[in-house]
């Protein structure tokens, strides 16, 4: 890591070359993987990254660079080294490195699991495996796993620029990924489950392994279904995945460059009048939480669609001066590697009063999606137009009859959104480019279309 008084020295060297401003960012972090299937751990790695990135700002230009040896004196040389690129590089009015306009909360504290780093790799191993033989011992039809992950990562980042931003923040996640396989004398199914924390002990190997092994066998025995319009019900696996393309289209990078379905509707009437979506970097326990973003700035509380108004966009400092606003916090890095991005912290649909059970009970004849193939990639971001493949169990009279398999769900996201009548209070968080809060919805006249 580069520490406070090395950027300082670093900022200095920038301007005393010429730089209007200057940004380091510092990131030192810790991952691990484990896959296991057949009772052992077939990949097992840990990885550690730690270095540095430099933004220099001269006359409307950014140069940037980074490093994997976060030493003085190559630190130096880089600064030198993009001093000199700046002119290279074409002009763009709207670059920023952003100064404050307030300091971010110093009671926001992302999650973080210290003995993440320190817990026996055996231990984590063990939970995993833990995982596959809770699958196998719920049900004797489950046969196993297509694929069963564990990770985690901690991180730590430190930004520092010439115009007074100071954040430093550490922070944990761990993953699992379950995707169970049951079998029977005539069909194989499987079943998804994801669960996250910021806290290895809040996962629990039993629960996760018997929700993947539920899911599977559920599916056992699916046939074709017909095709028409139907009530649909998404519990949150589902539901999440419209919430994550929303919030791509939310983007006020999107916006801006004409590729997103919410152009020219800022104040309009988007979605039903249920509908309330935010997005909170500073939500208590939120797995996306954290005092600033990949800029310095503060995180902060934003919300974009309000009983079904369109009310504002995710911003980070470059679309925020483009569009004379300000930042909301929204800047975020896949790696010191990389220049910011937008991308969503604690991104959610408002849960509703209603239990899933009483929601079900309300559709006479509808399908309960359990699984949705891809939509990120089904999706057209400018129009909003989806054709997805998925899963469901059929549901009559208030109640779960039957799987169905080989249907495609299509349609447009902005009806979707407009034509939900129900929301549960059952919010579930999926880690999905940030993360994503969904609760169970239904939704009336979606287009199915059967094999």
């Amino acid at each position: 890591m580069i520490d406070s008084r090395t950027a300082e020295k670093l900022i200095d060297l920038a301007l005393s070359l010429g730089a209007e401003s200057a940004e380091v960012y510092s990131c030192r972090s810790t991952e691990t993987e484990i896959m296991v299937s057949n009772g052992q751990a077939d990949i097992v790695t840990v990885r550690t990254d730690n270095g540095f990135a430099v933004r220099i700002l001269k006359n409307q230009r950014i140069s940037f660079g980074s490093s994997n040896q976060p030493d003085e004196k190559g630190a130096i040389e880089l600064v030198a080294e993009l001093a000199k690129r700046c002119s290279l590089h074409s002009p763009d009015e709207n670059n920023v490195i952003p100064g404050l306009e307030h300091l971010p909360d110093s009671e926001v504290r992302e999650p973080f699991d210290p003995t993440l780093t320190s817990r026996p790799l055996s231990e984590k191993i063990k939970m995993t495996l833990d995982i596959e033989k809770a699958a196998l011992a719920y049900d004797n039809r489950v046969t196993g796993f297509m694929w069963l992950q564990y990770s985690d990562l901690v991180q730590e980042t430190a930004i520092y620029n010439s115009n007074g931003v100071n954040c430093e923040s550490t922070g944990s996640i761990a993953t699992v990924f379950a995707y169970a396989v049951a079998g029977d004398n005539d069909t194989m199914q499987t079943g998804l489950n994801v669960e996250s924390s910021g806290y290895f002990d809040r996962l629990s190997a039993k629960s996760i392994g018997e929700t993947a092994a539920r899911y599977a066998i559920r599916m056992l025995g699916a046939s074709s279904h017909h095709t028409g319009d139907y009530r649909i019900v998404l519990p949150p696996e589902t539901s999440s995945a419209f919430l994550r393309a929303l919030s791509d289209m939310l983007s006020a990078d999107r916006i801006q460059k004409g590729k997103s379905p919410f152009r020219d509707k800022l104040g309009k009437s988007v979605a039903s009048e249920l509908i309330t979506v935010v997005d909170d970097g500073v939500l208590p326990g939120g797995l996306a939480t954290s005092s600033c973003d990949a800029e310095g700035m503060p995180s902060e509380t934003t919300t974009l669609i309000d009983k079904g108004e369109l009310k504002g966009f995710l911003h980070d400092s470059y679309s925020a001066k483009k569009d004379g606003t300000h930042s909301t916090g929204n800047a975020s890095r896949a790696s010191y590697h990389a220049q910011p991005t937008i991308v969503p912290t604690n991104f959610y649909l408002k849960a509703g009063e209603q239990s899933r059970e009483s929601i079900l009970k309300s559709v006479s004849d509808g399908l309960y999606i359990v699984d949705l193939s891809g939509l990120h990639a089904a999706i057209n971001p400018t129009t909003a137009d989806y054709s997805v493949p998925g899963k469901a169990i059929v549901i009559k009279g208030g109640e779960m009859a039957y799987p169905v398999d080989n249907i495609t769900l299509s349609g447009n996201l902005l009806n979707f959104f407009r034509n939900i009548d129900s929301i549960g209070d059952d919010l579930k968080w999926v880690a999905s480019n940030g993360m994503i809060g969904a609760p169970t919805i239904s939704i009336d006249k979606v287009k199915v279309t059967g094999a």
